[in-house]
């Protein structure tokens, strides 16, 4: 019986404010344990996603969001001295490589107008060479001389000089709107004329 009277004794001293106390304590203890492992699980989360990057220029680098984050968590000393790595462009190496092209030699002007041209009919078709002469004419060339050949041509014939022979192509685009199987042949250099032309049947 005295044992038992000390035990209510005891309990009827513990006032319930102490109870209460005690009661707060251990809460708070639970609420310190719980944040303990969530922030715990942050760090670790948020470590693991830094040192798992891909990018190879970003390997190099810390991620500065988390960066801070983890400082604060952990009340680190912030270090704003970081060298991030710097890449040279493509295009700086590409242009050390890489010579300066020499300029393009621009190709003389051709003076149409300083050409000699005959034009001599050589399918006996009256005003046939008359006519090659205007078109010359219209093409910017200057006017040329007419005659007939001694013999017939069954298809024009352009002879041009060795010495004009970039005149050749712009000659050939007059004479063939109207006599596209023309040929074109060599003017002797001796010749008094740098171009000749017979306007053969075709």
């Amino acid at each position: 019986m005295e044992k038992q009277e000390s035990k209510l004794d005891i309990l009827k001293r513990i006032d319930k404010i102490d109870l209460a106390y005690l009661g707060v304590i251990l809460v708070m203890l639970i609420i310190v344990i719980i944040l303990f492992f969530y922030t715990t699980s942050f760090i670790l989360k948020n470590v693991n996603k830094i040192f798992n990057q891909t990018n190879e220029i970003d390997s190099h680098a810390l991620n500065m969001d988390n960066y801070s984050l983890i400082e604060r968590k952990l009340k680190l000393p912030i270090n704003n001295t970081m060298v991030e790595p710097t890449i040279e462009s493509s295009q700086e190496v590409i242009s050390d490589t890489i010579p300066p092209s020499a300029p393009e030699a621009t190709k003389p002007t051709l003076d149409n107008k300083s050409l000699t041209i005959n034009v001599l009919n050589g399918a006996r078709k009256a005003g046939i060479a008359g006519t090659m002469v205007t078109e010359l004419e219209a093409a910017g060339f200057s006017k040329g001389t007419t005659g007939d050949s001694k013999t017939i041509y069954p298809i024009t014939t352009i002879m041009i000089k060795d010495s004009k022979k970039d005149y050749t192509k712009a000659i050939e685009e007059v004479v063939k709107k109207n006599h596209p199987k023309a040929t074109t042949k060599v003017n002797p250099e001796k010749s008094g004329f740098d171009v000749i032309i017979i306007v053969g049947k075709l």
